[in-house]
């Protein structure tokens, strides 16, 4: 037999103060709700993780390269032989970036090695003068290998890096406008169109001029198909299942990591990665059909008919039963919350009228800040340490699963600050507790930016959870986009802080845990939140 909702919850009109109470009526999570979410919102945010990763390895950097030189048959092992020493983290090592001054062309390789060998005054070094050569046992290509993007180049490797994220700080804008305009559907499906034709043209960038503007505009949808997929799944069931929902949505990102990652170990060639990570997507379109249209955006906009058309066809789903005088009264009382939610107009400025607001918006965004690119960092760093970056990429996610299953319970148990502060705290402690370590114990430092990872993914659970609690509803919108704003400038500059990495191991891991620290100070200036409404 199909549940019915309460009799008295359906008589009144004055009973729906909002859309969470009718939403509760028609089954908040119910047969529909989760069939939506699983078959389609998921896979709907899979384009976040494949393009967010899939530069991690088409721009990596291989971990031996150096100098080409006219001798026959030379290799990228022949430098530990003919390469001049440079000091790397406090060993001797060849180097890179420079080369002897000698006549390679007129001398035997076994006189060469002999020059190098047994010469009593040191010998000069000048840069590369014909190119490098590298170590392709990990990576056919790269972009860095393909423009040698090393050196006195090596910013540009950064950059590949660091461009998307600049697409990023642009596209919400225009994405929020036509979602908000034309709905979170053809929003959805726009720039899913969009990205994968940039995804796409990737691969076939003729110069690294095209490949900084096609990854511009991949970024400018990035991080907004992620926004749109875990807002859709938030207006489907309501305010009670906001906190699940953002469980829901990580580990469905997490997922999209793991399959971008068998795709980059199978594909080693930055453009056939390109390719591969981008034409799956194309089957999202598929989706077009069970993709509803976010029910709050047609009561936005006064789609009244296609309303009553939801709720009727969600409750069938769920298995329950509306009352004849609900279904006549439907007309009415979605007009009333239409008036009621959306009659006041706030905007940005609107964070900084008070200064009680203004200083949780600002503490809220620095720690946003120190979330995203600490997280964003350790995830650069982790394939850019060590000689098996698939491997340490696989752990580096693995990692974030756990924290997923219980933020919630901590957050609920010891409250949301000292939940922020703590793993925070933790965080700083295993970063800079490198410091003590040997940058040869390779296994240890990457144990210790992995248990780093642990903390730093609670901390970005918590702190989404606290911008809902701590933002008054109507500015909530506005908070959002600010911190993601604020937040998206450390993804720009965290490129550049890894690839310090290449001369000092634990240099980045130092400054994340530094910004770490500084970041759990500010939490605790964080109103509590665990008990109040």
């Amino acid at each position: 037999m199909a549940a019915t909702g309460d009799p008295d919850k359906q008589s009144s009109v004055g009973e729906y103060r909002d859309f969470d109470s009718v939403t509760d009526v028609m089954g908040g999570f119910g047969r529909y709700q989760k069939l939506v979410i699983f078959l389609v919102m998921i896979p709907a945010i899979f384009p976040n993780g494949f393009f967010n990763y899939n530069v991690v390895f088409m721009a990596a950097t291989p971990d031996v390269y150096g100098c080409v030189l006219p001798i026959e048959n030379f290799t990228v092992h022949d430098l530990a032989l003919f390469a001049p020493l440079e000091r790397r983290n406090g060993e001797l090592v060849p180097s890179r970036c420079r080369m002897y001054e000698l006549n390679y062309t007129s001398e035997t390789r076994a006189h060469l090695l002999e020059i190098i060998n047994r010469s009593s005054v040191a010998l000069t070094t000048i840069p590369c003068t014909d190119g490098w050569v590298y170590n392709r046992e990990v990576y056919q290509s790269t972009v860095v290998t393909e423009w040698d993007l090393v050196c006195d180049r090596e910013s540009y490797a950064s950059l590949s890096f660091s461009t998307s994220t600049f697409g990023g700080l642009f596209g919400p804008f225009l994405w929020a406008f036509s979602a908000d305009r034309f709905g979170r559907k053809q929003a959805f499906f726009c720039m899913l169109g969009f990205q994968l034709i940039f995804g796409i043209a990737t691969a076939f960038a003729p110069s690294l001029i095209w490949f900084y503007v096609f990854r511009f505009c991949v970024g400018m949808c990035t991080s907004f198909i992620y926004t749109v997929g875990l807002l859709m799944c938030i207006e489907l069931t309501g305010k009670k299942t906001r906190a699940l929902m953002s469980v829901i949505c990580s580990v469905g990102y997490t997922c999209s990591v793991f399959a971008v990652l068998g795709i980059a170990y199978a594909v080693r060639t930055w453009r056939g990665l390109a390719l591969a990570s981008s034409t799956p997507l194309l089957f999202i379109f598929v989706l077009w059909k069970f993709f509803p249209e976010s029910p709050r955006w047609l009561l936005a906009h006064k789609h009244y008919d296609r309303l009553e058309d939801y709720v009727k066809k969600v409750a069938r789903i769920n298995g329950k039963t509306l009352s004849p005088k609900f279904v006549a009264d439907l007309p009415e009382i979605l007009s009333q919350i239409d008036d009621a939610e959306f009659a006041e107009k706030t905007s940005l400025l609107d964070l900084f009228r008070t200064p009680n607001l203004r200083k949780k918006a600002l503490l809220l965004s620095f720690v946003n800040f120190c979330n995203v690119g600490i997280f964003s960092g350790l995830n650069l760093y982790a394939p850019a340490f060590g000689a098996n970056p698939h491997f340490n990429t696989l752990l580096a996610n693995l990692v974030e699963l756990p924290p997923y299953v219980f933020a919630r319970f901590i957050c609920d148990k010891a409250g949301r600050r000292l939940s922020l502060f703590y793993p925070m705290f933790l965080c700083s402690a295993f970063c800079l507790s490198t410091v003590a370590v040997s940058a040869s114990a390779a296994t240890t430092i990457l144990a210790l930016s992995l248990c780093a990872k642990f903390c730093i993914t609670l901390t970005f659970l918590v702190a989404e959870l606290y911008e809902d609690e701590i933002f008054p509803t109507v500015v909530r919108g506005q908070g959002h986009s600010f911190t993601n704003a604020v937040s998206n400038l450390a993804g720009v500059s965290v490129p550049f802080v890894v690839s310090l990495g290449s001369t000092f191991t634990i240099l980045p891991l130092v400054i994340f845990g530094c910004l770490c620290t500084i970041a759990a100070a500010a939490a605790l200036f964080l109103p509590e939140t665990v008990r109040f409404n």
